[in-house]
C-alpha cells in the first residue's frame, strides 16, 4: 500500500479520517456580482499575508534558476507565516501553512528547519522578545509551530496536479480532492491556510505543451478556490531567461500560462553566478559592494562554508497587480549544523556615492576617448601636412584643411575637430605657420600650414 499524505509528514502528525464527499463547485453569482452603490467611497485596503509581496487569497510566484535557495526560502517564509513573525523587515500576517515539497526527501526539510530556527536564535538571542513575533521561549514557538504548520513530503507520492483526464478535464480532481479533504482536517473550520507548492515542475512532470501549463494553472486556481487558501508556487525560470539575465515576469518557465495567473512575482538570482553588477542595476536592484560585505552584520552571520564572492542571492519583487513593488532583499545561501540555510544580508547601500562614482567613471571614460580621439585627428593632419606641403596646388590654409580639401579621410573629421587638431599641433611644435603670397589672390597673403623642421 502505497504511502499517504498523513504518512509523510513529520512535523505534527495529522489525525486521519474518512474521506469527504467530492468536490462540487457551487457559484453564488449574486454573491460575486461588484456592488455599485459605494463607488465615491473610500478605497477598502488590499490585506497582505506579507507586506506588500504576498496578497492574501491569491497566487504568489517565486521563480528562479536551479540551486539559488528558492526551496530554502520558502520555507522560511513559511515559519514566519505560521508564527505571525516580522520577515526580513516586513509584517507578516499569522495563518496556517501547508507545505508540499516535492523536491527534497524528509530528512533534509528537517535538517533545514532545525538549523533555521537554532540559527535565528543564536542571531537574535533567545532572550529578546521581539524574536519570532515575541515568541522568545522555544517551548512556545514549538506549540505554535505545532498547531499551524504541516510540512509534508511528497516526493515518491505519484501525486499529482494533472495529466490525467477526467470528465474530459486534464486537471486530476482526485488527487485535487485528497489534498483538500486533508488539509481541511488539519485546521479549524474556516481557516484560510498558505499553501507553498514546491515546486511547479514536480508536480506537473513532462509539462512541455501550453496545454499542459494551462492545464496546471487550472488545478491551482481549483486548489485556491476550495480552500480559499493564499499560494505560494515556486517554479524554475527558463533558460532562455536565465541566459538573458531577466528579472520579471517572463522569466517563469511555463510562459504566460503561469504568469498570468500570479498576482505577485518574486525571482531570486544568484549575484556572480551568472548576474554581474551592471546587468542588476539596470534593472533597479543594486548590489552590494566590497564594504558592505565587510559590515557587523555580515561577520556575525557566521554562516559555514560562505564564500562571500559566491554566495549572495536577491530576491526581486519585479511584478505586482496589487500595489506597488518590494524592496530587493539580498541573502546569504550558505550551510548551518550541515544544512543550508538563508540569512539575510542587511547593508544600506550609498546611492548617491555610487551616483557619484558612476559618473565620474562616466567622467574619466569619456575624456579617454576623447584624447584618443584627438590624438588620431591630430596624427591625420599631420601626415596629410607633410605629404601635401610640397603640392604647389594646395595652398594649406586652415580653411582649406577645415573643409577637408584633398583628403577623404579629412572629410570624416568635423571643421571644429580640424582646427582643434591644428592648434594642439602647433602647441606642441609639430607645425609652424608660415606667410606666403596667395597664387588664386595676387598681392594678397595667407597663412598655410607646414610641418616643423627637426
Amino acid at each position: 500500500m502505497s504511502a499517504g499524505l498523513d504518512d509523510n509528514l513529520f512535523l505534527l502528525g495529522g489525525v486521519k479520517g474518512e474521506p469527504g464527499a467530492p468536490m462540487v463547485p457551487v457559484i453564488d453569482f449574486d454573491s460575486a456580482t461588484l456592488p455599485l452603490d459605494n463607488i465615491y467611497e473610500p478605497t477598502v485596503p488590499i490585506p497582505f499575508l506579507i507586506d506588500r509581496i504576498m496578497p492574501e487569497g491569491e497566487i504568489t510566484g517565486l521563480a528562479g534558476p536551479g540551486k539559488v535557495g528558492k526551496s530554502l526560502l520558502a520555507l522560511q517564509i513559511g515559519v514566519h507565516v505560521a508564527l505571525g513573525a516580522e520577515w526580513c523587515g516586513m509584517q507578516v500576517a499569522y495563518r496556517h501553512v501547508v507545505y508540499l515539497s516535492a523536491e527534497d526527501q524528509t530528512d533534509v526539510l528537517e535538517n533545514r528547519l532545525k538549523a533555521y530556527m537554532q540559527r535565528m536564535e543564536k542571531l537574535t538571542g533567545a532572550s529578546d522578545k521581539t524574536f519570532f513575533g515575541g515568541r522568545g521561549r522555544r517551548g512556545k514557538r514549538i506549540a505554535w509551530l505545532k498547531a499551524a504548520l504541516r510540512i509534508v513530503n511528497m516526493r515518491g507520492l505519484g501525486w499529482t496536479m494533472t495529466k490525467q483526464e477526467r470528465g474530459g478535464s486534464t486537471i486530476n480532481a482526485d488527487h485535487i480532492a485528497q489534498v483538500v479533504r486533508w488539509v481541511q482536517r488539519q485546521f479549524p473550520a474556516g481557516a484560510k491556510p498558505l499553501l507553498i507548492v514546491d515546486t511547479a515542475g514536480r508536480f506537473d512532470e513532462g509539462a512541455e505543451t501550453n496545454a499542459d501549463y494551462k492545464a496546471f494553472v487550472g488545478a491551482l486556481d481549483l486548489l485556491q478556490r476550495e480552500l480559499g487558501c493564499t499560494m505560494l508556487m515556486l517554479a524554475h525560470t527558463s533558460q532562455q531567461a536565465t541566459l538573458d539575465k531577466r528579472l520579471d515576469l517572463t522569466a517563469m518557465r511555463g510562459g504566460l500560462h503561469l504568469g498570468n495567473s500570479i498576482r505577485s512575482m518574486l525571482i531570486i538570482a544568484g549575484h556572480r553566478l551568472g548576474y554581474r553588477d551592471d546587468q542588476l542595476e539596470v534593472q533597479g536592484v543594486i548590489p552590494p559592494k566590497e564594504a558592505d560585505l565587510q559590515g557587523d552584520f555580515f561577520k556575525a552571520t557566521d554562516v559555514e562554508g560562505v564564500r562571500r564572492e559566491n554566495r549572495l542571492s536577491v530576491l526581486v519583487h519585479t511584478d505586482s497587480n496589487v500595489g506597488p513593488t518590494q524592496r530587493p532583499i539580498w541573502f546569504i545561501r550558505g550551510g548551518y549544523m550541515g544544512a543550508g540555510i538563508m540569512t539575510e544580508l542587511r547593508f544600506t547601500p550609498d546611492l548617491e556615492g555610487r551616483k557619484q562614482a558612476r559618473a565620474e567613471a562616466k567622467r574619466v571614460k569619456d575624456a579617454e576617448k576623447r584624447a584618443a580621439r584627438d590624438a588620431k585627428d591630430q596624427q591625420l593632419v599631420l601626415e596629410y601636412i607633410g605629404r601635401e606641403q610640397g603640392n604647389p596646388k594646395l595652398v594649406l590654409t586652415t580653411k582649406a584643411l577645415a573643409d577637408g580639401r584633398g583628403d577623404d579621410k579629412l572629410l570624416d573629421i568635423s571643421k571644429d575637430r580640424v582646427r582643434a587638431a591644428l592648434d594642439a599641433l602647433a602647441k606642441h611644435g609639430a607645425i609652424e605657420a608660415q606667410t606666403v603670397t596667395d597664387p588664386r589672390r595676387k598681392g594678397s597673403e595667407v597663412d598655410v600650414w607646414q610641418a616643423a623642421e627637426e
